[in-house]
């Protein structure tokens, strides 16, 4: 008998042997690891704006600021909402301006708000070069680098909060620990 024949009828008893464990090994190779993740519907822009205004005070670096300006790159409607609150005190500081565009803006605003999945890569590289806050109403950007998120849980239909440390850390955000305790992280 030669060697390849005698080492095929070794792996063969073995198989016999050890089916079971040969499959549960094999399936976690083959099958990808399922992951959960909680889905989300866009919030109304009433909620996000009014949600923003008071989870920006969670950030440290505007809290510190006398005037923030928000800078909002394809949302129209988000902008005509938050636009309603310009003059409002968010913490200690307040809202003077909101500008708007389809692009990165000339001045640089205390905060981007995301609206256009298209400009995220642009977006990303203009806050964390800038150290600005990025934001958006759209949850599935916040794993995607987005700093802070608002959505509507499909599970519960109730506002969350979302998010990401790293890009956080990207941005040089320093966030009230209390943001962490109501905010899902990624």
């Amino acid at each position: 008998m030669t060697p390849s024949i005698r080492l095929i009828k070794i792996m063969l008893s073995l198989i016999k042997k050890h089916k079971y464990h040969i499959l549960i090994l094999t399936s976690l190779f083959i099958w990808p690891p399922m992951v959960i993740a909680e889905e989300y519907y866009v919030a109304p822009t009433k909620i996000q704006a009014a949600l923003f205004m008071k989870l920006l005070t969670f950030d440290k670096n505007l809290s510190k600021k006398e005037n923030i300006t928000i800078h909002i790159i394809g949302s129209s409607d988000f902008a005509a909402e938050i636009e309603k609150r310009v003059g409002s005190k968010i913490g200690s500081s307040t809202l003077s301006a909101i500008t708007q565009g389809p692009d990165i803006p000339k001045q640089k605003p205390s905060v981007i708000y995301l609206g256009d999945a298209s400009k995220l890569n642009e977006v990303l590289q203009y806050t964390s070069t800038n150290k600005i806050l990025s934001i958006t109403g759209m949850a599935e950007l916040v794993p995607k680098g987005v700093s802070l998120g608002v959505g509507i849980s499909v599970k519960d239909n109730k506002p969350k909060v979302l998010l990401n440390k790293n890009s956080s850390k990207n941005e040089n955000i320093y966030w009230n620990p209390a943001i962490l305790k109501i905010a899902k992280q990624f």
